[in-house]
């Protein structure tokens, strides 16, 4: 519990050095798994506004320093192959369409690894909202099978038999990241993010969605080759 303690304090400090059009972003950034976890269209705009935000301040800062780097560029190339691929398609309208707005995606990514999560202590912080509505996620499904008892494919909160999806992507990161503490700390300590780690895998596994179960199942699996070794810079501070 110290280390969640550590974990708020700093990301609070942190949070608070920030100006404050900073705050109000990295604040809507911070929501992120929890507007993910509304319904597919407010997901969809809270990355999209994310990743339109960082564009715009690139733009107007003159900031292209994050362009450099080898798998910026490497996106870029695949987004063009995308679009070229799109226009030669039997349904070249709606192809390029979703090509040309897939960017999304990657500019989402390199605003938090050139932005939004350069500090660690709100990296850290993102890894603790993620892991709230993942648990979240976990109750609602809980919850589920209490009312309507076990079947083959669980359903909740979206209706919609895609449950396992947000697990299995949403809590990626978190996973990795508690797989790491596990394979890092020692004794009673592990217990907590090992705990979490097969909590998430024995959920996703009863929400009936085998490709989301295989993902969350292989990650830690493929950490556990590497050995202890991967987690021994793990730090909160």
């Amino acid at each position: 519990m110290n280390h969640v303690y550590d974990l708020l304090g700093n990301g609070k400090k942190a949070f608070f050095e920030l100006s404050r059009t900073d705050r109000f972003m990295h604040a809507f950034w911070l929501l992120g798994p929890f507007f993910l976890l509304i319904e597919r269209t407010p997901g969809d705009a809270y990355v999209s506004i994310v990743a339109l935000t960082f564009l715009v301040r690139s733009l107007i800062t003159r900031d292209g320093a994050w362009l450099k780097f080898f798998w910026v560029k490497s996106v870029f190339i695949f987004w063009g192959i995308c679009l070229l691929s799109a226009i030669m398609s039997q349904a070249p309208s709606y192809a390029f369409g979703e090509a040309l707005i897939w960017i999304r995606f990657p500019l989402f990514a390199t605003a938090t690894a050139f932005w939004l999560g350069v500090d660690k202590r709100l990296l850290l912080l993102m890894f603790f909202s993620t892991a709230s509505a993942i648990l979240l996620m976990c109750g609602i499904l809980a919850a589920e099978l209490a009312i309507e008892g076990f079947k083959s494919r669980l359903s909740w909160p979206y209706d919609d038999l895609v449950p396992g999806n947000y697990l299995a992507k949403v809590g990626l990161p978190v996973i990795v990241f508690s797989t790491i503490l596990f394979l890092s700390l020692k004794g009673f300590k592990s217990l907590l993010p090992g705990g979490f780690c097969l909590l998430i895998i024995g959920m996703t596994m009863m929400t009936g969605e085998r490709i989301s179960f295989l993902l969350r199942y292989l990650r830690p699996c493929l950490q556990f080759l590497f050995g202890r070794q991967v987690g021994k810079n793990v730090s909160f501070t």
